[in-house]
């Protein structure tokens, strides 16, 4: 019984794990090092080459989603655009005070068309208060007597 027993012969490696995605990459290299030599270096340089020209082909089908994307949003900018109301403006009679028409692509155009020329705008008196020598005539007593 000099020889060695089977329990004292005991060479195990192991490999463990630690969480994540176990992905064909990683299941790869675990199984090219589980080989004898000449099938190990060649199946792991496979697989390192193999894991570049896949990433590579990620990032470029990433990269051409991305640009899809940011198309998508110049067109749906574009049609918010088209929806903004547009305001246009001319000098009036009052200096300093330019006319204002607003139009909106909500509303139809009918309802709310009116020349720039016309002043139907406001119906009422131009002057709300009459002015006189002593001051505002707005209908009240003067109470310090």
């Amino acid at each position: 019984m000099l020889g060695k027993k089977r329990s004292q012969d005991f060479n195990y490696k192991f490999e463990h794990h630690w969480g994540g995605e176990d992905t064909w990459y990683t299941k790869g290299k675990r199984w090219a090092n589980k080989q004898k030599f000449p099938i190990n270096h060649l199946a792991l340089g496979f697989i390192e080459w193999l894991w570049e020209h896949w990433v590579d082909g990620k990032v470029q089908m990433t990269m051409t989603t991305v640009d899809q994307q940011a198309n998508a949003i110049l067109d749906e900018w574009d049609e918010q655009e088209k929806k903004r109301p547009t305001i246009l403006s001319r000098e009036s009679e009052v200096e300093g005070l330019p006319e204002l028409r607003i139009s909106s692509p909500y509303r139809p155009r009918e309802s709310y068309d009116f020349p720039l020329d016309t002043r139907e705008w406001y119906q009422g008196p131009l002057e709300v208060f009459e002015e006189t020598e002593e001051g505002t005539d707005d209908g009240e007593t003067d109470s310090t007597v």
